[in-house]
C-alpha cells in the first residue's frame, strides 16, 4: 500500500498548488472566521500550570527553537511531562525512517541535550491529525486533564482544529492550548507536510491554510467557528 500513500500525497501537493494558484490569480481572503481562530491560536498560553508538554513532530529544519522552548516551559513549571510522537519518522504509510521527520530518538537524544530526560511516547503517528489522535488518547489514559502543544506558529491552527475534532468525534475534553517559539525565522528554508517542499517558512503558511480548507471539507478537522467556541468554553472543562 506505499504506492498509493505516495499517489495520495502527490495528488495533494498537486491540489495544494493548483489552490494557491488560483487564489493567487483570481484573489480571494480567508473567511475572518478562520484569520480570528489563527489569532487566537498564536496568542494562546495557559492560564495555568497544565498536565503535559505534547511536542508535535515537524520535518528537517523545522525544528529550529523547539527544543529549546520544550526545557524552557518544563524549568518554568508550566507542565511536569513532555509527550512526543513514538513514531521512527516515517512518513504515512511508508516504512522508511527519518523520511518525514527525524523520529523518536533522534528527537530523545536532542532533549536529552537540553536537559530533558522524563520522556513520554504516545502511538506511532504518521500526520499531525493521527499524531493529535494519539496525543488525546495516551493523555486521557494517564487521566490528565490539560496540555500545551509545542510546535511551529504555521502548524498550530491545524493542529488545534484537529484536536478539537477529535475531541468532539469521542465526546471526552481536556483543557489544550499552544505555545510557539517567540520568535520565528520566516525566511529559513524548511521542509513541509510529509517531509516534502523544502522552501522559505513563510510559503508553508499559504499550504497549510490550503489543507486546513481540504481536510475540514474530508471531516478531518473541525471548522474555525467551533475552535472559536471551544476557546470561549475551555476554561469551565473539568
Amino acid at each position: 500500500m506505499g504506492w498509493l500513500h505516495s499517489l495520495l500525497a502527490r495528488v495533494e501537493r498537486f491540489v495544494v498548488r493548483l489552490y494557491v494558484f488560483t487564489r493567487t490569480m483570481f484573489g480571494g481572503n480567508e473567511t475572518d472566521e478562520l484569520c480570528a481562530a489563527q489569532i487566537m491560536v498564536l496568542s494562546d498560553r495557559p492560564p495555568k500550570r497544565v498536565d503535559a508538554l505534547w511536542f508535535f513532530g515537524r520535518a528537517r529544519g523545522d525544528t529550529d527553537r523547539l527544543f529549546e522552548l520544550v526545557a524552557g516551559e518544563l524549568k518554568l513549571g508550566v507542565a511536569d511531562h513532555v509527550v512526543i510522537n513514538g513514531s521512527d519518522g516515517q512518513r504515512q504509510g511508508g516504512k522508511k525512517p527519518g523520511e518525514a521527520w527525524e523520529g523518536q530518538h533522534v528527537w530523545t537524544l536532542r532533549l536529552n541535550q537540553v536537559g530533558v530526560h522524563d520522556i513520554r511516547y504516545c502511538k506511532p503517528a504518521g500526520n499531525t491529525k493521527v499524531e493529535g489522535d494519539a496525543m488525546l488518547s495516551y493523555s486521557l489514559e494517564q487521566g490528565w486533564k490539560s496540555a500545551v502543544i509545542i510546535c511551529q506558529p504555521h502548524q498550530a491552527l491545524r493542529a488545534m482544529l484537529g484536536l478539537v475534532k477529535s475531541m468532539a468525534d469521542r465526546g471526552e475534553w481536556m483543557r489544550i492550548y499552544v505555545v510557539v517559539p517567540s520568535c520565528t525565522d520566516w525566511f529559513r528554508p524548511v521542509f513541509g507536510s510529509q517531509g516534502h517542499d523544502e522552501l522559505p517558512r513563510y510559503l508553508h503558511i499559504q499550504q497549510e491554510l490550503v489543507r486546513i480548507r481540504l481536510y475540514e471539507t474530508r471531516g478531518d478537522l473541525c471548522s474555525p467557528t467551533d475552535l472559536i467556541e471551544y476557546c470561549r468554553n475551555r476554561a469551565s472543562i473539568r
